[in-house]
Parts: C-alpha cells; structure tokens; sequence
C-alpha cells in the first residue's frame, strides 16, 4: 500500500503530540488502508474499524495485514466499540447534513485524554454549507458527500463539551491526476503561483483540513 499524504500528516501530528496510542478505531474504514498504515507505524497497537458498507469490510478482512484487527459492519453514528485513544474519521463528515451527531458518537468511542482526528472539508469562514450533485455521466441521482462546516461552528460545539480544537490545513504534495470517468472525485490543480489546490468536478476548491479534538482527563 502506498502512504496517503494524509496519512503521513496524520503520523506528523499525533508525534507532534507526543503521543504513544495503543488503541486506534477508524470509522468509515472502507477497505482498511489508514488501518493498514497505522498497523504499520504502530505495530502493538490494537486495531478496529467500522463502515456501513459489508462490501467493504469483507475486502478489508481479506487483508493479511489487518488479520487480528476488529472488524465490523455499523453505523458510525451510533455504533460503541469501547474506549479508544485516537479515533478516526477521514472524508465522512461531509455525507451528513449535520456534524455533530458523528463527532458526538467519535468522542463517546474516545478514552479520557485521547484525541480524535477527522479529515474533513472546514470552512474557515463562519458558514456552513450544504452541496448535492448529481453525476449525469454515470447515470447517478442526486447525491451528497461535499457538505462543508464552518471552523468557528464546530470550535463552538467543542467549547460547549469541553473539548479543545485544533484546525490543520492539508494540501497535497502528491499529484492526483483527473478521473474522467469518476467525475466527483478529486484531482490536483497547480495554480499559476506554484501552488498545488485540490479541486473535482463539482467546480470546488477543497478546502482539506485535519480536525483534532482533544477529549480532557
């Protein structure tokens, strides 16, 4: 498997935490790759992962590297698995309409001191926005998976919890080169000032961001 450059910032930012988890829970693992490179990284550490997708995990089962990870088909908005030192949820926020029924479910699936780290696309202006497409290529209704949450909405929610935020940029390094046929999904952009943007067919600029909550003692 080659290492997301997401996945690599993740690793940068629970060392820049000094932390040492055992336990990790991802949740809309699909077919295990940040689990796989955790496992990697982390080779004591327990693993365990959930999708609503039986497809999905059946193939991340099959994986030899995730053989004595705990696996399961559930909802990631009510699902209780325990109590885990970093909980992960990349590139699921945007599914909901809402956000804080699955960050609420993520922290009650977290350890005192633990710390969750969501991917997600942040809005750091103080709007929240709510995108349906629909991919006339492939003969797909409308569909969601782009919704965007304002910083400053979530920090509130947090502060509201107790709980501290920590708002990451992410910008790619790798080139993601433009699927035709797969027209939602995301693709680099090298601006005219060297930068390098993620951008897809829904005419968005994506606003990556790495989310930490830090659950208190």
């Amino acid at each position: 498997m080659s290492e997301k450059d997401v996945f690599r910032f993740l690793k940068q930012a629970i060392r820049a935490q000094g932390l040492s988890p055992m336990r990790f829970l991802d949740v809309g693992c699909a077919t295990g790759d940040l689990l796989a490179f955790l496992g990697n990284n982390y080779p004591d550490a327990q693993l365990a992962g959930i999708d609503v997708d039986a497809r999905l995990i059946d193939v991340a089962r099959r994986r030899t590297e995730l053989s004595k990870a705990q696996l399961r088909v559930a909802d990631g908005l009510t699902a209780r698995l325990g109590k885990f030192d970093v909980v992960t949820s990349f590139g699921t926020l945007g599914i909901f309409d809402a956000f804080e029924p699955l960050l609420e479910n993520l922290v009650a699936n977290t350890s005192p001191g633990g710390h969750v780290y969501v991917q997600a696309l942040l809005n750091p202006d103080d709007i929240d926005v709510r995108i349906a497409y629909r991919d006339n290529l492939n003969g797909l209704d409308w569909m969601r998976g782009f919704n965007i949450f304002s910083r400053a909405q979530v920090s509130r929610w947090a502060a509201s919890r107790g709980l501290k935020t920590r708002f990451s940029d992410f910008r790619m390094t790798s080139f993601l080169a433009k699927r035709e046929l797969l027209p939602h999904r995301a693709y680099s952009l090298d601006l005219a000032d060297g930068t390098r943007r993620t951008t897809n067919g829904l005419c968005l600029l994506l606003p990556e961001t790495l989310m930490e909550l830090h659950v208190p003692t």
